[in-house]
């Protein structure tokens, strides 16, 4: 009997062949043959990902995420940035962009809180955040940035901008500059950069 990691295995093989039927049914197998939370967090996210309807990506995104919080926080710590990412990006689809910037600074808020985040992560992070803010110069600063792969910095800094963005929170990126700064993670020019950036008529972070 295939366990549930042998399915999910078998559905991303499959995935990556082109043949998104068999993926899906693998998936669906490994679904029904779940036993714990996280299984059915992994199991789910899989789903999402193959599904053909933007409705249902957006269901299975929310039901793995549901079920990450259900399952032993150590068991699913380097999943959750993962799983609120696919959220985000489910959410952008529809046209609720609120809802994504939320999911974004959720899976910032937990990619902060894991030491060992994948840098991948940390990069679609920004890649997300540039997605909903396509013309924003402090982004294209952040992105630059993160293009270096100081993925320390990105964190910080893409962790207050959500807060101002989303919670409105007046100097949270201001805040932010001046932690990456004092710490050593960016420069000056960088610092000044974000700044100057986020002084434009459209955006009042607090700078």
């Amino acid at each position: 009997m295939q366990s549930v990691s042998d399915w999910c295995s078998s559905g991303v093989a499959a995935e990556r062949a082109g043949d998104r039927e068999n993926a899906h049914q693998a998936f669906e197998r490994a679904w029904s043959s779940a036993s714990t939370a996280h299984e059915r967090a992994v199991s789910a996210h899989h789903l999402a990902r193959v599904s053909t309807t933007a409705a249902a990506r957006l269901e299975w995104d929310r039901t793995a995420l549901a079920s990450a919080a259900e399952a032993d926080p150590n068991d699913v710590e380097s999943l959750v940035p993962t799983l609120h990412l696919a959220l985000a990006a489910s959410l952008r689809r529809i046209g609720d962009n609120d809802g994504a910037r939320a999911a974004l600074t959720a899976a910032t808020d937990a990619a902060t809180t894991n030491a060992n985040v994948s840098p991948a992560v940390v990069a679609a992070i920004v890649d997300g955040v540039a997605a909903l803010e396509p013309r924003d110069p402090v982004i294209d600063t952040i992105s630059t940035i993160g293009s270096a792969r100081r993925f320390a910095a990105v964190a910080v800094l893409v962790q207050g901008y959500l807060a101002s963005r989303v919670a409105g929170s007046p100097t949270a990126l201001r805040d932010a500059v001046d932690t990456a700064s004092v710490a050593g993670l960016i420069s000056a020019d960088e610092a000044a950069a974000i700044t100057s950036g986020a002084a434009g008529p459209d955006v009042a972070l607090g700078l």
